[in-house]
């Protein structure tokens, strides 16, 4: 760990037995003691390593968000309406063909590195040949052939249409090649003393308290009046919420029940959140690969027992809605995506229709307990990270509802880094999981269905962590990829929503939402309903463009 100022640790160490670190100059979260405007205060969970890799998911930078403050994305895409025209950024200019086997971008002139470099065209063309030559880093998958410069453009060649993830080609965040060429093994390069193009620059880090600084070289310093960014590590929603109504957090993602009663209506004029719902869920997640709950009856059995509306109005408050359509898709939203054969069909707790499911996997019960065709006890583990007081609720509910089947759930509540790894390696039962969003539900459907991220328990996936394995589903998402024409993605589209009504991969429970919770104490011009300029999320590749929108309150 770096330690750059013995007075700001030294704070830090003594707040931090009061429940909540301070930083910055004054009780809130800005200083307010500056032209620039002074220092925001974000808060978040987990805990910091000694990590600023962005590429690595474990490093701190991914994991909290700050990497899309130091590198950039060569597009701005916004997250929070998807149908908004991209908007250029470390890229002056890009350009698709029109299969989208291909994009060529302009590199933006007049960009430094922090460390002074020039940035320029080789440094793009660096970074997506890091992607194709290390699967490690290329999260996204994202098929990389070929990349050729001419002049101060870049294009790069894909082995299929990109159709369905320009949002990730475009967003790609760019590294210095001058840097990461003599990095050695760029998935576990650390990336201590991160050299970028973005609005601020790292500066220190402990285990719960990281902090950034102003880049005085950025390309669109005069529009950042923002002195400095502090990252407070805080454990649970409800410390985190309790900072955002103390003013002392100025910024945070995190979804809480309580986010009304316990932030926004302590300080309506003051206090802002805004959840907004793009076509992504969360889903309860079965581990499909795991004895009985490979029964594909079983799993009828429990989506057709768990009650939808009344977990989602415990677990969120009633602040967002329950997923209906046996599709799986968010509603409204996702309307115009529903195949006309399951328009109208809607998931209804069905206990007798359950047990007679059970009944046809060969399922029995003894009294009230289920015995599957093995003679064993049903019975399943529950896991969320500790902290994560919705998805936790809702695990309760489910519990509650699979009681009605005979089925036994404990639930457990492991560290955020050791619930990830469980997935990942598929040693787990059942557990609340987000998917991804995007412009269309293919990356819903992906999320859950896509069988090329499957593995054999033990080896580590990055995706469809139910290891839900279905060639039909895996050739439809392939199809709905590469379609020429919205007709043929239709079509895809409806084979992907038919295996997902008939094989239950995955349980959908809520329409998902991206939250933001602001204070306007200390800075306005936050992204809302009214001005959807951007993501609310801390962990998007937008919080630049949020950067060089804020205004000092005073």
């Amino acid at each position: 760990m770096r330690f750059r100022s013995k007075k700001i640790m030294a704070a830090a160490a003594m707040a931090i037995s009061a429940g909540l670190v301070l930083v910055g100059c004054g009780a809130g979260g800005s200083s307010g003691d500056s032209a620039g405007g002074g220092t925001i205060t974000i808060g978040t969970g987990g805990v910091f390593t000694d990590s600023n890799n962005p590429f690595a998911a474990t490093s701190s930078a991914v994991a909290n968000g700050w990497r899309w403050l130091i590198y950039e994305p060569l597009v701005q895409t916004n997250s929070a309406v998807p149908t908004d025209e991209p908007e250029p950024w470390l890229a002056s200019a890009y350009e698709w063909a029109p299969d989208f086997t291909s994009v060529m971008f302009t590199a933006r002139d007049g960009v430094e590195w922090s460390d002074g470099e020039e940035f320029n065209v080789d440094d793009v063309a660096f970074t997506f040949t890091l992607l194709r030559d290390n699967a490690a880093l290329n999260s996204g998958n994202i098929p990389i052939e070929d990349v050729t410069v001419d002049g101060d453009s870049v294009t790069v060649t894909f082995g299929e249409s990109q159709f369905v993830k320009q949002a990730a080609v475009l967003s790609q965040f760019i590294v210095p090649e001058h840097i990461w060429a003599d990095a050695g093994d760029p998935a576990t390069y650390a990336d201590t003393q991160p050299v970028g193009t973005g609005p601020f620059t790292f500066v220190s880090s402990t285990s719960s308290v990281a902090r950034l600084e102003k880049n005085p070289g950025y390309w669109q310093a005069d529009k950042v009046l923002v002195d400095a960014i502090a990252y407070q590590a805080l454990q649970g929603n409800d410390a985190i919420i309790n900072g955002l109504a103390a003013h002392e957090l100025d910024w945070a993602s995190s979804f809480a029940l309580n986010q009304n009663e316990g932030f926004v209506d302590k300080d309506p004029d003051t206090n802002l959140a805004w959840n907004v719902s793009a076509l992504g869920i969360d889903a309860f997640v079965v581990n499909t690969s795991k004895a009985p709950f490979d029964n594909v009856n079983l799993r009828r059995a429990m989506s057709m027992v768990i009650d939808r509306e009344r977990t989602v109005q415990l677990a969120s408050g009633g602040i967002l809605a329950p997923v209906l359509s046996v599709t799986g898709l968010p509603q409204p939203v996702g309307d115009e995506y529903i195949a006309p054969e399951f328009e109208g069909q809607e998931f209804s707790v069905d206990v007798e229709g359950a047990r007679a499911e059970l009944a046809e996997g060969g399922f029995t019960f003894d009294g009230d307990t289920l015995i599957d065709p093995s003679g064993n006890p049903v019975t399943m583990t529950l896991i969320d990270p500790s902290g994560w007081t919705d998805y936790l609720t809702a695990l309760q509910v489910i519990g509650e509802s699979l009681a009605e089947i005979g089925i036994a759930t404990t639930i457990e509540t492991p560290s955020q880094d050791a619930w990830q790894a469980a997935l990942a390696a598929g040693d787990f039962d059942g557990t609340m999981r987000y998917s991804d969003s995007g412009p269309t539900p293919y990356d819903i459907y992906a999320t859950y269905m896509d069988g090329t991220e499957v593995e054999p328990v033990g080896t580590d996936v990055t995706g469809n962590y139910g290891r839900f394995d279905s060639p039909d589903a895996t050739e439809a998402l392939a199809l709905f990829r590469n379609a020429a024409d919205e007709t043929e993605r239709a079509e895809a589209l409806a084979t992907v929503q038919r295996v997902f009504v008939e094989d239950i991969p995955a349980i959908a429970m809520i329409a998902k939402a991206t939250t933001g919770m602001f204070t306007t104490v200390n800075f306005t011009g936050w992204p809302s309903a009214d001005n959807p300029y951007a993501s609310p999320s801390i962990l998007d590749a937008n919080i630049s463009k949020v950067m060089v929108t804020l205004q000092p309150a005073n």
